[in-house]
Parts: structure tokens; sequence; C-alpha cells
């Protein structure tokens, strides 16, 4: 974020137009994606996938490096970044240790398969929540990570394909669009969400906005409760 900010305060600088047409519905539809090639339009009226997106980002900022003196932090996180490009355009599952919703998809997936549970199993919602659970004594994630995730990342963890970062053929409507990256979370099989409990008082807010900081719905819920 950091090198996008300065590449963007950079008047040298200038970054193709990625503006969504409708952010909402595109975050949705890029979301249920699990490959991230889903394409939305853009505001100019071409198509873009979530890796193409990315993809555009991750040359602008490698290209960026190249010319820009970085510190310690912002050349681990740009090697970071790209590794991880390498592997969504390779194979997703391959980033079990480093993508949260890689973790948590091969975490549901292994326990729906190893009690032969359908993919709406009440059970795998029950999973789907308390794998975010703050509480680190009930966290899924927490006592499941073991280190898990970039905290093992080394800044002399070679790259296999690091120097090897390729455009794919310019994507169809999109001129010389690239690909890499993966935008937002990738849905869970079965579309996991909040469980249906069954007390009578349960009570539920469906939030679609997911740039709305405030819902007086929800506020409204909690002062209840």
């Amino acid at each position: 974020m950091l090198l996008m900010l300065r590449m963007l305060e950079d008047p040298t600088v200038v970054l193709r137009d990625m503006t969504l047409e409708n952010p909402i519905r595109a975050i949705r539809e890029m979301s249920h994606d699990l490959t991230g090639r889903a394409r939305v339009r853009l505001a100019n009226g071409r198509e873009a996938s979530a890796l193409d997106i990315q993809g555009e980002y991750l040359d602008r900022a490698l290209r960026y490096a190249a010319n820009h003196e970085l510190n310690p932090q912002e050349k681990q996180a740009l090697q970071m970044w790209e590794h991880v490009m390498v592997g969504l355009e390779d194979d997703p599952m391959t980033l079990g240790r480093e993508l949260d919703w890689v973790i948590k998809y091969q975490l549901v997936e292994a326990y729906r398969e190893r009690h032969g549970l359908a993919h709406d199993d009440a059970r795998l919602a029950l999973l789907d929540l308390q794998y975010h659970d703050i509480d680190r004594t009930r966290s899924v994630f927490t006592s499941c990570s073991g280190g898990a995730g970039w905290s093992g990342w080394s800044t002399t963890t070679p790259s296999p394909r690091r120097s090897t970062w390729r455009r794919r053929p310019p994507a169809p409507g999109f001129g010389a669009s690239s690909s890499a990256g993966q935008g937002a979370q990738a849905r869970l099989h079965g579309g996991l969400g909040a469980p249906e409990a069954e007390r009578s008082d349960q009570r539920s807010v469906l939030c679609k906005d997911p740039f709305l900081a405030h819902d007086e719905r929800v506020q409204h819920l909690i002062d209840s409760l």
C-alpha cells in the first residue's frame, strides 16, 4: 500500500485507470471466484479480472522499485507481493501458509471431507464463524496456525519465479493487461455464511456495502443485546 501511495503522489508516474463500474457488485463477483479470473466491467467499458488488476499494479510497482530507493520493509513487502501473485497464477492452493482465505478454505474443506458433510451443513457455517473469533482461546485460526502465514517469512526466502514474472497475452477487451493476483476473498464452497440458529430470538442484519463504516440497523441490534 505504501508503494501504491508513493506512486500516486509521484507526478512522474502515470497509472492506468482501473476504476470499477460498480465496485460493490465487482467485489461480490470476485469474492465468489476461486481462480481470480472472473471478469468485471471497468468504468471505461473494458473488462478485467482480479488477476488483471493486481497484475497491473504489481508490474507498475516493480517498475517503480527498479528506479527508486526502497527501504528494507518495502523491499520485503514487494517480494512477498510478487511471491503471492506468482502462486495465485500457478495454483492458489499452494499459498496455504500465506493467504488467509486459502488457509480457511483448506481447513473447512478438510473438515468437510473428513466428516462427509454437505457444503450447506450448519457445522461448516459454525466453523466459518469460529475461525474468525477474536477470542484467542476460541479462535480456530489461532489454535491451528502454529506459525503459519507470513510470520515465518524470511527476507532471504527465494521466490523460484521472482525473476521470471511475465505478463500473459492481453486479455480480450482489456489491451495489454497482465495476470497475477487475487481480489478480495474467495468464497468457501457452498457459500458458507452465518448459520441459521434455531433460537426464536435470533436476529440478523444483512450488510451488503463493504464500504459502509456505520449502519444504524447494526447499532440498534447491538444496543438491544
